[in-house]
Order: C-alpha cells, then structure tokens, then sequence
C-alpha cells in the first residue's frame, strides 16, 4: 500500500496560524532636563547654530523697537550694541532711482558707491547712535502703523570672541497713503556677552538695499480679465 501524507485536518500536530512576538525597550532620557534643553544646540556641540539663533534674537529685538521709535533712546540698546559700536546708516545716504510710475517708486544703493575712505559718512556710534539709525529707518515709512520687521540669518563665521553674522532683513509697512517696503542685506559683527549674557554689536554694514514705494495702496492694481480674452474663442461659451 502506498503511504499517504497526512492530512492537515487529522493530524495530532498543531497548526500554528501566527506567532506573536512581543519585547519591550526603554529608551533612557534624563528626567531632569526639559524638551527645550535636549533640542538646545548649545548643548550638543553645534556652536556655530546656537551663535546664529542668539544673534538673529538680538536683531528681532532691534525690530520691535521701530514700532515705538520715536520715544527709543541709549538705554534701550544698551544690550544690543556695544560702547564702541560703529554703524553704517540702516538706510543709505545714496540711492539710486531705478524705476518709477505714477503707482511704484524703486530705489537701490548705488551698485558702485564711491570709496567709502573718501565717501562723507555720518556713522552710528554707540548705542546712542544705533538708536539715532531706528529713528531714522522709522520715518522712512512714514508714519506707517505696525511695522513689520523679519530677519534670516544666512551665514555665521567665528574666531575667538568675535563673531561676524550676514542676514536678509525686510521691513515692510502702511500708511493711509502709502505703502513702503525694504530689502537690505546686513554684516554684522558681535562681540561675545559674557556671565551668560546675549552677545552685543560691535559693527553693522547695509551690503545691499531696496526700498519699494507703493502710492495709494487701495487702488485696484489687478482686474480679472477671463472673459475678455475668452469671449471670441470659439467653444469657450457655457454649455447650453
């Protein structure tokens, strides 16, 4: 007689459908410290990153004072700039007029500005003088409300104590009759804080700058021309 496999249904094995498998690990985390201390890169070694978030902070600062400018004095850049600060105008002696209609005005730095050895130049000194440079960036928007102040820093380079950071700052902001947006590129150099202090300014250079002027910001500058263009093509009228 010849042997038969065993048939599933009567064999005396057990059929195994699935197996489980269940273990359990723990991932250690220091109970004493918080979320905001692990994600500190200060704390793991990336020295650069931690220098760029503490400086882009100080500017930040620097962009809430233009809402109250017109009562800001020393004092309240006393942590922002050094003693011996010295600063290029925050809006360019000399522009250069590159476009201009009856609706927008844009004006840039001149892209070959004269020796700046031999240039007349009025720097900002101090923290007094940074203050001056706020007041002075303030009125060029006119009495706007809100002012909106934005920074990204792009580069950060350290040697020693000294540190030289580059940014892209816009400020953007409205009045009842004009509307005024500025674009400038920033080199900024800062002197470390000490006793765990933020660091201070000790020089700003204006790299680049643009400055956009928009009159009448109600006026309607676009208008929804589909139908215009559309009404003679053929096959582009509603289904009947």
């Amino acid at each position: 007689m010849r042997d038969q496999a065993p048939d599933a249904k009567t064999s005396s094995q057990p059929i195994v459908d699935s197996v489980v498998l269940r273990a359990s690990a723990t991932i250690p985390r220091p109970d004493a410290m918080s979320w905001q201390e692990l994600d500190d890169p200060a704390n793991d070694g990336w020295a650069t990153e931690a220098v760029g978030d503490q400086t882009t902070a100080q500017l930040k600062k620097l962009g809430k004072l233009l809402n109250r400018s017109a009562s800001v004095d020393a004092a309240d850049f006393a942590q922002l700039a050094s003693d011996d600060f010295v600063g290029e105008p925050l809006v360019p002696d000399q522009l250069e007029l590159v476009y201009e209609d009856d609706i927008f005005r844009v004006e840039r730095n001149k892209s070959d500005p004269p020796d700046k050895a031999d240039e007349e130049m009025s720097p900002l000194r101090g923290p007094d003088g940074l203050a001056q440079g706020v007041r002075d960036l303030s009125r060029r928007v006119h009495g706007a409300e809100n002012v909106r102040f934005e920074v990204k820093t792009f580069r950060v380079e350290t040697a020693d104590d000294l540190v030289t950071t580059r940014h892209y700052v816009t400020l953007f902001g409205q009045a009842e009759t004009l509307m005024v947006e500025q674009q400038a590129t920033w080199t900024v150099r800062w002197v470390a804080g000490t006793g765990g202090t933020a660091p201070q300014m000790t020089e700003l250079r204006v790299d680049d700058f643009e400055q956009i002027q928009l009159r009448d910001p109600g006026r309607k500058l676009f208008s929804d021309c589909t139908e215009s263009v559309l009404a003679q093509t053929p096959g582009s009228e509603e289904p009947g």
